[in-house]
């Protein structure tokens, strides 16, 4: 996904390499990898990646394979103090890929804020990193009162043969209030899990403080898009279902379709992110902008 990061190592205490082939090879978009495995590593494009097998942080041997930067994915170890016992085990600085009480930043909005004396950061959520560029945006140009989400989000892989939709609390709105500080307590947000296997939604209704129409919301949307944006949002004018942006890296694709006016400052505005392929990308932005970062430190 980026020829600048490099994986060395993997940590995954459930599945044995060879079962790792076939649920990567499931999961990954394009048919661009070749996955196999030998002697207990992952070979992918003929690239080994060591496989450790280790289910707290602070066993995992990361120094003797060089993985100076370390995704924390696993879901479990969310808070600034659990991911912080990676760096026993010789790791530099840990990425937690989940809402955080660690610093977190979304690429697009606030990295500016980032500091190379933070040793544990957070990408935040993929919601989040959706929600956070479109809030960005309006709350700029035309000053955002107050934010409603309902985020309808793919299940997790362990939930996918359920055929049930499940509400669910999110804290990603409250999120973008601290990654976004002149928002803070002014987004709140309710999650739908629905059983499909990537591409989720978030449906705003926004409350401005300026008067204004949605033409002129999803024209700033797309001067956004050409400008400071850049491969983060992007507007499209198709209809689209969530197969559609299986491969998209956006972490918002923005639909005008969908656009409207709900009553004199209130919009409705629509936004779809690929929650694992899109969000992937984000956090290997993030990581190669911390790395540069910390050498020039």
């Amino acid at each position: 996904m980026r020829q600048d990061i490099e994986v060395v190592a993997i940590n995954e205490p459930e599945s044995k390499p060879n079962d790792m082939v076939g649920l990567i090879s499931e999961r990954i978009k394009g048919g661009l990898y070749f996955i196999t495995t030998t002697d207990g590593k992952l070979y992918i494009n003929n690239k080994p990646i060591h496989v450790f097998s280790q289910r707290t942080p602070e066993n995992i041997n990361w120094g003797s394979v060089g993985a100076d930067y370390i995704v924390e994915s696993s879901g479990i170890f969310t808070t600034r103090v659990k991911a912080a016992t990676h760096l026993i085990a010789d790791a530099k600085k840990v990425i937690i890929t989940a809402s955080s009480d660690a610093p977190m930043f979304v690429c697009g909005v606030n990295l500016d804020a980032y500091k190379p004396q933070y040793t544990v950061i957070s990408s935040a959520s993929s919601t989040s990193n959706c929600l956070a560029p479109v809030a960005k945006v309006v709350h700029d140009k035309f000053g955002l009162e107050e934010v409603f989400m309902l985020s309808i989000r793919a299940a997790d892989i362990a939930n996918i043969k359920s055929d049930n939709i499940v509400p669910t609390y999110t804290d990603a709105a409250q999120v973008v209030g601290m990654v976004i500080p002149s928002l803070y307590d002014r987004l709140t947000g309710l999650e739908f899990r629905i059983p499909v296997v990537d591409v989720s939604i978030i449906d705003l209704v926004v409350k401005l403080k300026s008067f204004t129409t949605y033409a002129a919301i999803t024209t700033a949307m797309k001067e956004a898009e050409e400008g400071p944006l850049k491969d983060i949002l992007s507007v499209t004018d198709n209809v689209l279902a969530s197969t559609n942006l299986l491969e998209r890296t956006e972490s918002a694709v923005c639909s005008p379709e969908f656009h409207f006016t709900v009553r004199d400052r209130s919009f409705k505005l629509v936004a779809y992110y690929a929650n694992e392929w899109g969000y992937l990308k984000r956090v290997c932005d993030l990581l190669a902008y911390i790395a540069k970062k910390d050498t020039k430190k």
